[in-house]
């Protein structure tokens, strides 16, 4: 995303002259969404970003369009353990269980355990997130996955 549309008034202004850029993808795989919650992820006013992408008619589960997966802003936000972001995308319509993460082509919570991103883990559960076989098996001895997450991270669900 350019630095001058990292602030939401500029983003607007932008997006009034021209609307496509809310679908856009200017590397020709990611749309801003995407960049927005790119790794490092956590950015400054992200969510009022996201909320001027959405009104502008940004898909928040484009999938990437690369060869590589075919993962939407929430795997992203996920990979990056941005809980923030997680909830603001599910907020606005983001589907939990869309599949095509980098691991195992799963889902965002597939991507935030087999990354360790404990807290965007412990959210996408909270928020209904259904584990795989392969992350229950991980569970196993344990109550529940979330009792498993909580081991592992230290944060409360």
């Amino acid at each position: 995303m350019g630095a001058e549309l990292l602030e939401p008034s500029a983003l607007r202004a932008a997006l009034e002259q021209d609307p496509s850029l809310a679908t856009a993808r200017p590397d020709g795989a990611r749309t801003l969404l995407h960049s927005l919650v790119d790794w490092p992820g956590h950015r400054a006013g992200a969510v009022e970003l996201l909320t001027v992408l959405v009104e502008f008619g940004a898909d928040v589960n484009a999938p990437f369009g690369g060869p590589q997966h075919d993962e939407t802003p929430l795997h992203w936000a996920a990979s990056a353990d941005d809980v923030v972001m997680v909830d603001a995308l599910l907020d606005a319509g983001a589907d939990l269980e869309a599949r095509g993460g980098t691991i195992a082509g799963g889902t965002a919570l597939d991507d935030a355990v087999g990354y360790e991103q404990w807290r965007a883990a412990a959210r996408l559960l909270e928020r209904g997130a259904v584990p795989a076989p392969w992350i229950e098996e991980r569970a196993a001895g344990f109550d529940s996955v979330a009792a498993w997450v909580r081991s592992e991270s230290g944060y409360g669900l």
